[in-house]
């Protein structure tokens, strides 16, 4: 009889389902923000290298959102984003016709970058602020 109800779990599953949801709404949403003024501008195709820069970053963001709270995790998402930014610019995406094979070394190269900005930075401070996490 409480199982027809619903339980605590499953109001608990449909709002992790509810939260990945809106994470891939505002993935998209912002990536999309981000490349609408180099497409009014006609530069589309730095607007698509800064989107997929982003995109990258969005995904580790979403995979270490336990660290949201440090101020050091939003300081190696900024770091990473400036590292990938000058890469971004520097390929020349007018030279090749751009599909999902081509972007996808880049968008691969993009989450390393910022993944491995993350663990450094993690490995780094993560130490210390759990030792602060601790005391409070």
């Amino acid at each position: 009889m409480f199982n027809e109800l619903g339980t605590n779990e499953d109001s608990k599953s449909r709002e992790k389902e509810t939260n990945d949801d809106n994470t891939r709404f505002t993935i998209i949403l912002g990536t999309v923000f981000v490349m609408l003024p180099f497409l009014l501008i006609g530069k589309i195709e730095i607007g698509l290298s800064v989107g997929i820069c982003l995109g990258a970053s969005y995904l580790v963001v979403k995979l270490n959102w336990r660290l949201r709270k440090h101020f050091w995790f939003r300081a190696a998402i900024a770091l990473a984003f400036l590292v990938e930014l000058p890469l971004a610019l520097i390929i020349p995406w007018h030279a090749f016709r751009a599909n999902k094979i081509t972007i996808l070394p880049f968008l691969v190269i993009a989450w390393f970058v910022t993944y491995g900005v993350v663990k450094l930075f993690e490995t780094f401070f993560g130490k210390a602020s759990s030792s602060v996490d601790e005391e409070l």
